[in-house]
């Protein structure tokens, strides 16, 4: 039902046998249902809504009066014959039996009746063999490869004594009824189904079917679904009905018998053009018979699991996360909680119990939501480690360049650190988690760990770029002509009388020149200068290249962020305004030697180197993600 369009629509009834009127067939849809009126509404699940509406007949709310009844049905038209029905009895639909059933009271006759509803095999196993048809099973492939929802009904008159007062048990009811015939209900493919399965497969993310319904409804899917091609052989794995204990492969287009025993079957997939297909029973005896490496192969290459039961929807998934997978799954009944519960990430598409312990839930109940949940994790994890990085990358360049200032004597002012930390540290680190997911779903998964190889490789590479533009900007500094450093202006203070000052520089407190000098010299302008275009440069190429984050012009208040503050920056280091550098604390450069213009260029350098080591770094994911691929 996940991949199919909702709610499945009612068809028709195959009256197989024509045992008996179709009245019988509606009698059975109307009372053999887990449903219940809600403001005149019927409400459960929605085959068995639907029926109920293609029966047209209706709850009544108030059971007509009849206390000890667990709900009446009334027909909804006025054809004679028809009377209420009082439902007695009642024995839930359970996925080990895959079957329901009702004892069942006319109003105003009191005759009784019992009713089963459920799947074709198991509701041939409670009848009389002699009402079987003998063409059932084609019947029901048949039906199945065209899409349809398959469910078989039968019924029996009920002993005289069963009632309220006497409950007959599950297996006495369900024991020696009529086979009444086949209800089929068309659930087509849903419109999302595409939009999901096409865009893992794209990524190499692999897909399975796993459902409670037929095999071939389970194929089905799978071929309209884009699961396989149209080409492709399906041969499904099943119990052997001959030996009970083994395993047989079966052309499931042909029916022939491909393989007797499990041995034949992986060779017959190693050929190529051919796909798998397994019932729950032969999984219970493959998990019992097969050796671990049988079992492998099993869940490494079988494309549709069907007639689960729920722990073997959770066995599979344990299976598969065993493997090293990362599992996410999709349900909408209560016999997926389990699996639901186990897989790594999982998605309800039902606001009843399977939202319970899903992971999400689907608002729209849409199965391609899924894709949408791949696409925002990755890309939380990547701007995540991106925000991570940046923050790690902003204190090894503010260390590296506060100690090669102290080495010299100098140290930023006060206002000086306020404005990196508030102006443009905060907004860049805010800014990039706000970059979208890609709209395309890339085959490159994100490392999974901060301290992957490629993030730290992607940290020390620009830690090392960051140092060396550092280290190149001070020794094209102190090569300026003019250039006076701290340390020299420190000693010519400390003679008594003092030398004349150098150039530019400006003690504002005679009584204590030392601490003025360490907050006003040349060394502050430099790098406080450039620290502010590295930070800019950083968050640039981090968020630059990313198969999971879109580009970073999609990203309009980062954008916004980094052109302003690379305006805001320019401005204060090229034009010397007697105000800024009041504001902040140090003095500016005389003209000569243009060392405004060298620093500049060499933050439009860093900036290109940053990107293309960012670059660098994607090429060496890139190609580690293809090795292991590989192997």
């Amino acid at each position: 039902v996940t991949l199919k369009s909702e709610p499945p629509s009612f068809v028709g009834i195959e009256n197989v046998l024509s045992v008996g009127p179709n009245t019988d067939l509606e009698q059975c849809l109307a009372t053999c249902h887990g449903c219940y009126a809600l403001n005149g509404v019927p409400v459960g699940n929605a085959a068995d809504v639907e029926g109920l509406r293609a029966a047209n007949w209706a709850i009544a709310e108030d059971n007509l009066g009849v206390t000890e009844a667990l709900f009446v049905v009334c027909p909804l038209d006025d054809l004679a014959g028809k009377e209420p029905l009082i439902v007695v009895t009642q024995y839930a639909f359970e996925s080990e039996t895959r079957r329901q059933s009702v004892l069942v009271e006319g109003y105003t006759t009191l005759n009784k009746f019992v009713f089963a509803k459920g799947s074709p095999e198991q509701i041939t196993k409670i009848c009389v063999p002699e009402t079987v048809p003998q063409n059932l099973k084609d019947l029901v492939v048949e039906y199945s490869n065209q899409g349809f929802y398959v469910l078989a009904c039968a019924s029996r008159a009920a002993a005289p004594e069963w009632g309220i007062g006497a409950v007959p048990t599950r297996s006495e009811m369900e024991s020696d009824l009529s086979f009444l015939g086949l209800v089929l209900f068309r659930g087509s493919i849903s419109s999302h189904t595409r939009e999901t399965i096409d865009p893992l497969e794209a990524a190499k993310i692999r897909t399975v079917i796993v459902t409670g319904d037929s095999p071939f409804s389970g194929v089905y899917v799978g071929r309209n679904g884009g699961l396989f091609n149209h080409s492709d052989k399906v041969f499904l794995i099943e119990r052997d009905p001959k030996k009970n204990s083994d395993i047989r492969a079966v052309d499931m287009d042909s029916g022939d018998v491909v393989a007797s025993e499990w041995m034949s079957i992986p060779p017959l997939y190693e050929k190529g053009g051919v796909q798998l297909a397994i019932t729950g029973e032969a999984v219970g005896i493959a998990g019992r018979d097969l050796s671990n490496e049988e079992i492998l192969f099993l869940l490494d290459h079988v494309k549709v699991y069907a007639r689960m039961k729920p722990l073997q929807k959770s066995w599979l998934i344990k299976g598969l996360r065993s493997r090293g997978m990362y599992v996410g799954m999709c349900g909408d009944g209560a016999n997926d909680c389990g699996a639901l519960r186990e897989a790594d990430a999982s998605l309800a598409l039902s606001k009843a119990e399977a939202s319970l312990v899903a992971t999400f839930t689907s608002l729209n109940l849409r199965v391609s939501d899924f894709v949408t949940i791949i696409r925002e994790g990755r890309k939380a994890l990547h701007a995540s480690s991106a925000s991570v990085r940046f923050l790690m990358l902003y204190t090894t360049l503010l260390l590296c360049s506060n100690v090669y200032m102290s080495l010299n004597f100098a140290s930023p002012y006060r206002t000086d650190l306020v404005y990196d930390d508030l102006a443009v540290v905060l907004p860049l680190a805010l800014g990039m988690q706000l970059t979208p997911a890609a709209t395309k779903l890339s085959r490159l998964r994100p490392p999974e760990s901060i301290l992957s190889f490629e993030y730290i490789l992607s940290f020390l590479g620009q830690a090392v770029l960051g140092v060396l533009v550092q280290v190149i900007v001070g020794k094209i500094a102190y090569g300026m002509v003019w250039w006076c450093d701290a340390e020299t202006v420190l000693r010519a203070l400390r003679q008594f009388p003092p030398v004349q000052r150098c150039y530019y520089f400006d003690v504002r407190d005679e009584d204590n020149f030392v601490s003025s000098l360490l907050a006003y010299a040349y060394e502050v302008n430099v790098f406080w200068n450039l620290a502010h275009f590295q930070y800019i440069s950083v968050a640039i190429a981090l968020n630059s290249i990313s198969e999971h984050r879109a580009p970073l012009i999609k990203n309009p208040i980062l954008t916004a962020i980094v052109v302003l503050l690379w305006i805001a920056c320019s401005v204060i280091l090229m034009v010397p305004a007697p105000g800024i550098s009041s504001a902040f604390n140090y003095p500016h450069f005389p003209t000569e030697g243009n060392l405004r213009g060298a620093i500049y260029g060499m933050v439009w350098g860093h900036l290109f180197m940053a990107i293309l080591w960012e670059g660098f770094v994607y090429f060496v994911m890139k190609w580690r993600t293809t090795k292991r691929s590989d192997r």
